[in-house]
């Protein structure tokens, strides 16, 4: 049995935040080593580079790069987002600007808990779809019965798949924040 969506989503929350949150925190006092003080420079160049690479996914998905299959983008583009967003919190750490270092990190928050919120909820709701298509099969019932059962919820799964609407432009927000820090 399913866990409850909500227990799930907070679960993956907290545990990436606690991750994101210790790791730079950890990794922002090795900087301030003396060994490593001249790496705290270029730490945001290469969170705002991560970023920007994920935008990969998009173009893939606007039909602005042919090669290689969707899904292989998305991962990369989890990976770069989740990579760059890291990078962009231990930056934050080391700065000097608290207000918009802090800002960079709320945004960030904001951006991952969205994410997965919403891959947990696309998730269970593809999930749902599938299984009440096939329990209304097995009844027996025509396409369109089953057309009219499940309106309501494929226009549910529709709309979360347009999330990226709003995705997008939280991101758009971050690199910019990250661009006025460094200018900053």
């Amino acid at each position: 049995m399913d866990k409850p969506m909500i227990r799930e989503i907070i679960y993956k929350v907290l545990v990436l935040y606690s991750l994101l949150f210790g790791l730079a925190w950890g990794l922002q006092y090795v900087f301030h080593l003396n060994i490593f003080l001249w790496f705290t420079h270029y730490v945001g160049y290469v969170g705002l580079t991560f970023i920007c690479l994920s935008f990969l996914y998009t173009l893939r998905k606007r039909w602005f790069i042919y090669f290689s299959s969707p899904r292989h983008y998305l991962t990369l583009h989890e990976f770069f987002g989740v990579f760059g967003i890291f990078t962009l919190i231990i930056y934050a750490f080391m700065g000097s600007n608290i207000i918009l270092s802090w800002s960079i990190i709320l945004a960030s928050f904001i951006i991952v808990g969205s994410c997965i919120t919403a891959k947990i909820i696309l998730q269970r709701t593809s999930r749902e779809l599938v299984k009440r298509t096939r329990e209304y099969i097995l009844k027996d019932m025509n396409a369109k019965e089953i057309n009219d059962k499940l309106y309501w919820d494929s226009i549910s799964t529709k709309s979360i798949k347009r999330w990226r609407l709003v995705h997008i432009p939280m991101n758009i927000i971050l690199a910019l924040l990250a661009i006025v820090y460094y200018v900053a």
